[in-house]
């Protein structure tokens, strides 16, 4: 089974704790489970057949595709709320209006990174064609070269906000996606229409894998190996920001130690639900003429998701 990711940070921190806790083969799966820098790219691979499916992705570039006879399906929501920010390295750039005439690092044109960004940009009025915009790959590039000076801003991880002095970098007034774009879902899962049709008991097998997953780090036990799948992904990030990450729905979030008083929008990127749901049987509903009010749904049928 090849599974393709985005090359975010919190991506690669996922397929760290699925590694370093035997996940996927513990449904009997012999993954390979790569990280891809933009959904281009996961795109052509999942259409060329080289990969089975993506879990962890960004999805808007999948729709024009189906439009040109691409045979792909969402299958799943995974992150639903922006867990990204936007970063400068530079004294005269504080906020987004600033970035007018700049560089700004993203994504390919169309990916995630590059969609968010402009998405955010034109909330506060940016003029978007003075902006130059450069390729630099997924979030973790993007942070890597804001601290390098390369550009003049671009996006990382929001959990960094509280940190962002140790790595030399501010971030921008109203830059907190996860705060100012809380509507923009972030991420799901897809594949082939041809891989469910071969292989569904594969597929069905990886997304229980990452129910488990995020079922996992929803229980306070989890804290420790968290921070060590982390950690090994980025071993030179203090463990305020890795807390950060670890925050999850549940009864301990009022005492995450990266949150202020009077402030949880640093929670909000993890806080929000995070979901992976199996391919279930389809619920006949009856036909209705148009205009005819809606048949009552017996709920009873419908498959549950909170067990």
């Amino acid at each position: 089974m090849h599974i393709a990711t985005a090359a975010g940070s919190f991506n690669t921190t996922m397929s760290a704790v699925l590694r370093q806790e035997g996940i996927l083969e513990s449904f009997n799966l012999t993954p390979d489970v790569i990280a891809i820098s933009d959904g281009s790219k996961i795109l052509a691979s999942v259409i060329s057949g080289s990969v089975d499916i993506a879990p962890l992705s960004g999805f808007s570039q999948i729709f024009p595709a189906i439009e040109r006879g691409a045979a792909l399906k969402i299958i799943n929501a995974s992150s639903l709320v922006p867990m990204l920010a936007l970063f400068s390295g530079k004294s005269n750039v504080r906020t987004l209006k600033d970035l007018e005439g700049k560089v700004v690092g993203v994504g390919a044109v169309g990916s995630l990174v590059h969609q968010l960004t402009v998405t955010l940009l034109r909330k506060y009025g940016v003029d978007i064609s003075s902006v130059r915009f450069i390729n630099l790959g997924s979030n973790t590039d993007v942070f890597k070269g804001v601290m390098a000076g390369t550009v003049d801003a671009g996006a990382g991880p929001s959990s960094f906000v509280p940190d962002a002095d140790i790595y030399k970098v501010h971030a921008l007034e109203h830059g907190d996606m996860s705060v100012e774009l809380e509507g923009f879902t972030y991420q799901g899962g897809w594949t082939s229409i041809r891989d469910i049709e071969t292989k569904r008991d594969i597929l069905v097998r990886v997304l229980a894998s990452y129910a488990k997953l995020f079922r996992f780090l929803d229980q306070p036990s989890s804290r420790d190996a968290f921070l060590k799948a982390r950690q090994s992904v980025f071993p030179n990030v203090p463990e305020r920001a890795h807390l950060a990450r670890v925050h999850l729905p549940g009864p301990r979030a009022p005492h995450s130690p990266v949150r202020r008083p009077d402030d949880d929008t640093h929670q909000r990127p993890v806080a929000a639900a995070l979901r992976v749901v199996a391919p279930a049987a389809p619920v006949r509903l009856p036909r209705r003429r148009p205009g005819a009010a809606a048949p009552a749904v017996d709920r009873t049928r419908l498959p549950r998701l909170d067990r």
